[in-house]
Parts: C-alpha cells; structure tokens; sequence
C-alpha cells in the first residue's frame, strides 16, 4: 500500500476519472452532480436508463469546450461539503445571477492574480504541512459586456470575446492548471489527456504569472498580449480571429478585469466528498 494522495494528486485523478467513459458521459454526470450540489447533497444519483434517451442532448448543451463549465467542475470538486458547494455553481452563472455586471465592474478593483498565487504559495510552502488552495480564474471582457447591457445587437455575431475562465490549485510539489477553451481550442478531457493540468514548477509559475499580469494590465491588443495569451491558454486568437476565419474578429477595444473565486486548505476528504449510485 502506498503513501496517500495529496490534494493536488486526488484532484487530478478525481477530475480524469471524471471523463473515464468519455465527455459525453461526463456530461450527462455533470448534470446529476449540478443537482444534488444545489440542494448541498453529497449522494449523487445517475440514472442511466434516462440517459438513453436524453443524453445526446444534454451533451450539446453541457459541453466541455466551455472554459466556465471546466472551472466550474474544478471548483465543486475542490469545496467542502457544505453550502460552499452553492457558491461555486453560481459564480460564473448568468442564469443563477452569478455572472459580474458593470455596476460590479466599475465598484470593484481588477484582482491582481499574481499576488493571490504568492499567498497561495506561502501557505502551500509554510509549516509542517502546508495548506492548498484552488482558484478560480476569470480574466473579463468588459467591453463586451457594456455593449450587452446597453443593448448593442452585434455583440455574439461580429465580435470574438477574449474572455476565459481557468483553474489553478497551488499546493507544496507546485502547481497545476486546469482549462478548455471553445469550439476552435479544446474540451477539458483533452487537456487532462494531453497533460496539460501536470505539475508545473514554481519557476514555471513565475513565467506564467508574468504573462498573465500582460494581458490583465494591458490597455490595447498587440502581437505581445497574442503570445502572452497563447503561452497560457495555448491558444492562437489572431491566427482564428479575423475576416475570413474560423471566428469573428477580436473585440477592438481591450478593457480587461480580473475576479477570483478562492477556495482555502483544500482536504483530500472534500474532494472526495461525492457518493455516486448508478441507476441502470
């Protein structure tokens, strides 16, 4: 028998056992676990009989290309077993009035993310055992969503948005990143095969928090905020972007705002928090 997982490891196993029968088991899984978290249910209830006939649809309407369902998932599987769990399905959620409007925009400063990932590091790294923290991460298109509330049409159809959500859980062997991005990047389980959410070394936490600070920062789009954008998100917006291109053309002016979503001394135990039963 071997040593316990930690945190950081039972997360990462806990997230690809997640998709072991693909993303669109994954999907109809999300669903049942969507419900029993909203009513702080641990005891997670599949019925497979029903997903015979309903899974391909809730496929295509829980689809892992979503960079907030990916986060989302990180998040719930993080909390602890409490109404916590609530505040994780509602953060990054139009529906559930989650999701920041201007007036929340304009009253609240930008997050400075690599100051949160220096304290997450510190209290990873301090005392005999270190404590790990998950974040989560939403680097926002605030034009986009100013022309949304004053009602401007040409939002979804002429313009892509640059805005992303992704996770970081920071413990003492590092960190690791968990992301998908869209219909021309990637789902979460692609990311996860490809080792995309590896442990990343504190110098390659520097690097990256360095290219974060670029584009939360910065007031224009360059061919440097491209790079810093592909660095971290491992996509190519200007090479998809534009007339012509698998997407519309990049939203012209960047005003970009920074939220996170902190989740403090993440247990093993909260991460195993589910019971899953299987109705077949």
């Amino acid at each position: 028998m071997g040593l316990p997982y930690t945190p950081l490891e039972e997360l990462d196993r806990v997230l690809k056992d997640f998709f072991k029968k693909g993303p669109a088991y994954a999907s109809y899984k999300f669903q049942a676990l969507f419900q029993a978290a909203m009513y702080v249910e641990t005891v997670v209830y599949v019925d497979e009989r029903l997903m015979r006939t309903t899974g391909s649809m809730i496929a295509k309407s829980v689809s892992w290309e979503s960079c907030k369902l990916a986060c989302t998932l990180v998040l719930l599987f993080a909390s602890p077993p409490s109404a916590f769990m609530l505040k994780t399905l509602t953060w990054q959620s139009r529906n559930l009035d989650g999701f920041p409007t201007m007036a929340e925009i304009s009253s609240t400063p930008s997050v400075d993310l690599p100051k949160r990932f220096a304290q997450a590091k510190k209290a990873a790294i301090d005392g005999k055992v270190g404590k790990v923290t998950v974040l989560g991460v939403s680097l926002i298109d605030v034009e986009i969503i100013e022309r949304a509330e004053v009602g401007r049409n040409d939002v979804d159809f002429d313009f892509t948005s640059f805005t992303h959500s992704f996770a970081l859980a920071i413990g003492r062997e590092g960190f690791r990143v968990y992301q998908s991005w869209g219909e021309h990047g990637y789902r979460l389980d692609q990311f996860l095969t490809r080792g995309g959410s590896r442990i990343r070394s504190w110098e390659e936490g520097k690097a990256f928090m360095k290219a974060f600070k670029k584009l939360a920062s910065a007031t224009k789009w360059s061919p440097e905020l491209n790079s810093a954008y592909k660095e971290l998100f491992e996509v190519d917006i200007d090479s998809i972007c534009g007339e012509w291109r698998v997407q519309p053309p990049l939203i012209p002016v960047y005003r970009p705002w920074v939220r996170v979503f902190e989740i403090n001394d993440v247990q093993v135990n909260h991460i195993k928090k589910f019971t899953w039963k299987i109705i077949e």
